[in-house]
Parts: structure tokens; sequence; C-alpha cells
């Protein structure tokens, strides 16, 4: 789908995007990352995993990593969401990220899966814990479900509307304690390039 970052600029405040699934580059995060720096968009990476075992997470994790360094994302974030992956391979992917970068990491964990990871003994890994929860799911935060867990972000639906995106996003909210300053730390090329007055974060799906 085509992106209009320029219209899109406005209204958003940091944006995470697709950089990899397993071990396959995102077909759209060059053009994206290119078009986020352009339109000066602080952005970070995710990697949809596929790590039934901890040789594949480790391999996903640098991957992630050697397909998008060279953009500089502000944080690394495995997307933990399918039945194989397992407590050991989410450990396996923090650790290798620890090696290869000395960005802040984080991991997305969907809200049914997050007692079969185990979780709670994985959270100490990492810098960011980012949970998904909608209930009704209609687009808005007031008819969303708040996780049952402790997370820095909060992905609260999957069928939000922003300028210059046709068709859905995922929306997200900062939850807990730290702020956005916190998300953009380090990075005084970023300070005063977004002029967002709404603290939220939008995650792109090609």
């Amino acid at each position: 789908s085509y992106i209009d970052f320029k219209a899109l600029k406005p209204y958003v405040s940091l944006i995470i995007a697709r950089g990899s699934c397993g071990s396959d580059k995102d077909v759209k995060i060059d053009e994206y990352a290119k078009e986020m720096i352009k339109n000066r968009i602080p952005f970070a990476v995710y990697c949809y995993s596929y790590a039934g075992t901890v040789e594949k997470a480790r391999d996903e994790a640098k991957k992630l990593i050697s397909y998008t360094e060279k953009y500089d994302p502000l944080f690394y974030i495995m997307d933990a969401e399918e039945a194989k992956i397992t407590t050991e391979a989410i450990a396996a992917f923090a650790d290798e990220l620890r090696k290869n970068t000395t960005e802040r990491i984080g991991c997305y964990v969907a809200h049914n899966r997050y007692k079969t990871y185990k979780y709670d003994t994985l959270q100490n890994l990492f810098d960011i814990t980012w949970i998904p929860r909608y209930g009704k799911n209609d687009g808005t935060i007031s008819g969303a479900t708040k996780p049952a867990y402790d997370c820095d972000l909060w992905q609260y639906t999957s069928t939000g509307k922003i300028s210059g995106i046709k068709g859905n996003v995922d929306k997200n909210v900062i939850n807990g304690k730290k702020t956005l300053d916190w998300f953009l730390t380090n990075y005084e090329e970023w300070i005063g390039w977004n002029d967002a007055k709404e603290v939220i974060l939008w995650q792109l799906i090609p």
C-alpha cells in the first residue's frame, strides 16, 4: 500500500516498521526507511519472528540488524506471536541483539501467549515490552481493553486510521512510566523533528 510520509508526519510521534519477517528482509524496509529519514520521522524496526529454536532466533536477530542498522533505527524489536516460539528462543533473540547492537531492544508479546512464553521471566532481558490487546478493535482507545500485564507500549487496535496511509494501521500508545522522550533518547538529531501534539505510535504494515 502506498504511504505518503509527508502527509503522515504531523500525526505521528514514532514509527515501528517491519524490517524482517523470519530471516528474510522485508521488501519495503529500504524504501520506508529512506522516506522516514527524508521526512525526519523517528523510527524503530521489528522482526516478525518464526523462531522455534535458539539457532533460528539468533539468526533472525542478526539478520534484522544487518538489514537495518545502516538506517540507525532507534531500537530493535522481536515480534513474538507464533505458537512455535519458545521461552528459550526469546531469550536467545534478546541475547543476540545485545551482542550486535548498543541500541535498546524490545519484545512485542502476543497477549494470549504471554503465559505460555513465560514472558514474566524474560521481561528483564528487554528495555521495552510491547503488548497488543484490542477489546472491540473499533479503531479507538476508548473501545479497547488494557493489557493484563505490565508493558511500555500498548497496541490498542489494528483498525486505526491516519492521514497518509490508505487502509488500516495498528495504533499504539505509550503505557506505564516511560515517556516519548525516553523512546527518543540519545538521538539529538531527532530532537525537534516531530511536531505532533499527541503521543501516539504507529506501526506500518506493508
